[in-house]
């Protein structure tokens, strides 16, 4: 039986090698044909890419060389027409000068007459200015002095009144005070206990787990230590069995 079962296992193996190295034969020739395809469409995408730039390249060429040409037949018009330009604008523009020079002339004449009078009319009107600007001062200063007088008094008197009234709420001010830190205090004092009263009942939970875990896991391994010994036996027995049959 051992002969024929090692015979067959060799002969499996030899079927599994050769269907193996025919399924890798496969594959390699799969691989090869699909790495072909791909350099294939690889080489002929760049190359529509550079054939591509070139186009690109030619066409950017041609209009940059038509735009020189171009350019300089606009510059070669450019220099005639701003000759040109140049002589109407200075012919212009001597005549515009000649007519200005004798309007500023006369606007000149008007103008110097019209100002001497606007400087008489505003010299005459700082004068009347100045009058009443010293008359109204000499009374405001009379009216100032009596001012400040009584806002002295009121002033005085609004010092002693804000005074009484301040010490008054300072009082108030220092009871509620008294009041707010006590009820605070005892607060805190309240919460701080509250506080430690749960962390000391959390820590006595947390003990009273960890010793029920440690009792619970040392009757866990003597089970397992068991179940482990009678599964040993077990096995040893059918094996003891099995061995006698044959």
């Amino acid at each position: 039986y051992l002969k024929k079962r090692q015979a067959c296992i060799r002969l499996q193996s030899a079927v599994r090698l050769y269907l193996m190295q025919k399924q890798l034969h496969l594959w390699t020739q799969a691989a090869i044909k699909i790495q072909s395809m791909f350099r294939m469409h690889r080489l002929r995408r760049q190359y529509l890419e550079i054939h591509f730039a070139a186009v690109i390249i030619q066409r950017g060429f041609r209009a940059y060389r038509e735009g020189v040409y171009q350019r300089q037949n606009f510059l070669r018009v450019k220099e005639a027409v701003i000759s040109l330009q140049a002589m109407y604008k200075g012919y212009s523009v001597r005549n515009m000068i000649k007519l200005q020079h004798k309007i500023a002339t006369k606007i000149q004449a008007a103008f110097r007459g019209h100002a001497s009078r606007v400087k008489y009319l505003a010299m005459q009107k700082a004068v009347i200015a100045i009058q009443r600007w010293y008359r109204s001062c000499k009374v405001g200063r009379q009216e100032r002095l009596k001012y400040l007088k009584i806002r002295t008094a009121a002033i005085i008197l609004q010092a002693a009144v804000r005074g009484l009234f301040a010490r008054e709420k300072l009082k108030i001010q220092h009871k509620a005070a008294v009041t707010v830190q006590t009820a605070v205090r005892r607060f805190r004092a309240q919460r701080q206990f509250e506080m430690l009263k749960d962390a000391a009942l959390t820590v006595q939970h947390h003990f009273k787990a960890k010793l029920m875990g440690r009792k619970e896991r040392q009757i866990y391994l003597k089970m397992r230590q068991s179940a482990m010994t009678l599964q040993a036996a077990y096995k040893g027995m059918i094996a003891r069995k099995e061995f006698s049959r044959k």
